[in-house]
């Protein structure tokens, strides 16, 4: 009969694309040779528990 609140008729068919593998990240943090350890490691940690 036609679709009922947007429903399709008939069962769903499965996706025929291809499963996608999750691109790598990569981040290049820049410093001198001055640089303290905390002032790599700070952004370094923080990067890295927001899942960059």
């Amino acid at each position: 009969m036609g679709t009922v609140g947007g429903a399709p008729d008939g069962p769903a068919r499965p996706s025929t694309a291809p499963l996608e593998q999750p691109m790598a990240v990569k981040i290049l943090i820049v410093t001198g040779d001055a640089a303290e350890s905390l002032e790599v490691l700070y952004p370094y940690q923080r990067l890295g528990l927001s899942g960059a």
